[in-house]
């Protein structure tokens, strides 16, 4: 019976955790590479140049594990690294799927980087962190689900230098640019609560073929229990009608 396993690769500057599920042997099946950034593991000592950086570590890790074909899902920040990794690796994606993707020009990059580009839950004698960061991410729509809610509330507490410094390389990534060269097929998710929905009717107009699809979940669309399965089916009929 399959499982999802953990397993874990020394990058430069830590350890990478990841999960992973060998759900087939056929060698014609290209895998499913899923990029949701910051959590349980890797603390980079100082602050990253730019996305390049966070990309190239991802492709140590897949080129450790000999993918040399793979389909790319990111979510939030890992959208934007999956972007920029589409086209610098074109011949690596074969389909490319965002949610919530953070498509914007450069004045609404510095708008949404100085409303939440900010250390909130910064650790504190008090404790008082503790309770910000329950209170943020019931105000971001994580949803009703406790047991779903405390693992994000740990990520996030654990995170919380990690969050910043992949925001600060996200909100002056070349977000549009990129997104425009992207030569593969494109799918864009997005939840109308989560805080990249204003956003998406970039992704229209800069790539009117893209597939696009609204979802529930706020900010959370690919774990909320609520709204992960929904993602996934949409996931596997665009790569269906991919001809995969």
């Amino acid at each position: 019976m399959s499982s999802i396993k953990k397993a874990y690769f020394n990058a430069p500057d830590g350890q990478l955790h990841y999960r992973f599920l060998l759900a087939t042997q056929s060698p014609k099946k290209a895998p499913c590479v899923f990029l949701h950034i910051f959590g349980s593991s890797y603390d980079p000592e100082t602050q990253p140049p730019n996305t390049g950086y966070y990309v190239d570590v991802f492709m140590q890790l897949f080129n450790s594990l000999n993918l040399t074909k793979f389909h790319l899902l990111g979510h939030h920040s890992g959208a934007s690294l999956a972007t920029e990794l589409a086209v610098l690796y074109p011949t690596t994606v074969l389909t490319l799927c965002l949610v919530g993707a953070a498509i914007m020009s450069r004045s609404e990059q510095i708008a949404l980087n100085t409303l939440i580009n900010i250390p909130f839950n910064k650790p504190t004698a008090s404790g008082a962190h503790l309770q910000k960061t329950w209170d943020y991410l019931a105000s971001h729509g994580v949803g009703d689900d406790l047991e779903f809610k405390q693992g994000e509330v740990i990520d996030h507490i654990r995170a919380w230098k990690g969050r910043t410094q992949i925001y600060t390389c996200v909100f002056e990534q070349d977000m549009w640019g990129f997104f425009g060269r992207v030569g593969c097929e494109t799918m864009v998710m997005c939840a109308r609560d989560d805080v990249l929905w204003p956003y998406v009717g970039n992704v229209r107009e800069i790539k009117p073929e893209a597939r696009v699809e609204e979802v529930k979940g706020g900010d959370f669309e690919t774990g909320r229990p609520d709204s992960v399965v929904e993602v996934a089916e949409l996931h596997f009929d665009f790569l269906g009608n991919c001809g995969f």
